[in-house]
């Protein structure tokens, strides 16, 4: 089942047991448009639980732009139930950590993405 890609820093496909992985996403990154330039030091950590449901414009990686998500929490309880949920096996998600955050794209190339915090920048819209 392919409803899983996992990305590192460089935007390159990568498993999700390898110890850099930055991104999973539930469709190819290759879909949303990418800019010159790199993410140092994301601000998606100053994100709040009062933020869930939030609207944000955001950047990630390398820069790629997926545009308008909305923030549904960190760790992996925040990722909403189904195939790309369960296709996260308990022994695989132990890195799921309070580092990550989970967003949903809504509309054009509606997706599931779950990215560290620290290689993500969000602005409220």
């Amino acid at each position: 089942m392919k409803n899983l890609f996992c990305y590192n820093v460089c935007n390159t496909l990568t498993s999700l047991g390898s110890s850099n992985v930055r991104v999973i996403m539930s469709i190819p990154i290759s879909r949303f448009k990418k800019t010159d330039g790199c993410i140092n030091s994301g601000n998606a950590s100053k994100l709040t639980d009062d933020d869930i449901g939030e609207r944000f414009e955001m950047e990630m990686l390398d820069p790629i732009q997926p545009g308008v998500v909305t923030y549904l929490g960190r760790t992996f309880n925040a990722i909403p139930k189904g195939k790309f949920k369960k296709s996260l096996t308990p022994s695989k998600i132990d890195f799921l950590n309070d580092d990550w955050r989970v967003f949903k794209k809504s509309g054009r190339n509606a997706c599931i993405i779950v990215v560290m915090a620290y290689k993500c920048n969000v602005t409220p819209v």
